[in-house]
């Protein structure tokens, strides 16, 4: 198996069921793309984790089919799909599991990836922080961009703007439609490795003046305090 034999098959019309494209994406954008299948469970707002070992076992059978890949046979007779996608080891969080490289970076040329990854929600360079202890860098929003979240999010919240209630099918039309960014509450100095986001209690959606507004200082603004700051009522809005 290898990342341009992925991208290929994960580019092919109707070779992945929108279950499993959210899997992969919140799988993606999990710390260091792993997760436990009940983290994933619980992500997806599953109250066990068999609906999420269903769809790997599913995918990871469908791609060794494609791929031509010997798929491993349990002691049961059975055999596993899982570990087409992914690694796995026990861990205190139990069995943890890691997307493979090939998965990983197979992912990053896939058209609907590429579109789901919204980079205009990136304001500008300032945004990259770098803090200490770290091994990587991470954009204000690294979290809102999860387009899995975000979409758990807007079901819970709406579309209209939680700062100023700007509501893009209002003021645009059809084109408005099911358009907003997603802000997360949590400030990043204090996101550490282990955090796992939960969109409805950590995302709220915004529209990209007020998330520009929000995140315009290296100290950000939380939506209350840009509420505050609110001067003229925006056209269209019912503030």
């Amino acid at each position: 198996m290898n990342s341009k034999d992925v991208c290929a098959l994960f580019n092919q019309k109707n070779f992945l069921s929108e279950k499993e494209k959210n899997l992969l994406l919140a799988m993606y954008y999990f710390y260091q793309s792993e997760a436990t299948a009940s983290q994933l469970a619980h992500f997806f707002g599953y109250s066990h984790c068999v609906p999420v070992n269903r769809i790997v076992g599913r995918l990871g059978k469908k791609l060794a089919k494609s791929l031509n890949i010997t798929l491993r046979k349990r002691d049961d007779g059975s055999f596993a799909g899982w570990d087409v996608l992914f690694v796995g080891a026990y861990t205190d969080q139990g069995f943890l599991w890691t997307m493979k490289r090939e998965i990983k970076d197979g992912l990053k040329d896939v058209f609907w990836f590429k579109r789901e990854k919204l980079p205009e929600e990136i304001d500008s360079a300032d945004t990259l922080e770098l803090f200490e202890g770290s091994l990587s860098r991470i954009t204000v929003n690294v979290y809102e961009r999860n387009p899995v979240a975000k979409e758990r999010c807007v079901d819970k919240y709406g579309y209209k703007c939680f700062v100023c209630n700007f509501d893009f099918e209002k003021f645009y039309g059809e084109i408005g439609t099911k358009y907003i960014h997603v802000h997360h509450l949590k400030p990043l100095s204090t996101v550490g490795k282990e955090y796992k986001i939960n969109p409805e209690s950590d995302l709220r959606p915004v529209c990209p003046n007020c998330h520009s507004m929000i995140h315009r200082f290296k100290e950000s603004l939380t939506i209350e305090e840009l509420k505050k700051r609110i001067k003229i009522v925006p056209v269209g809005s019912s503030l």
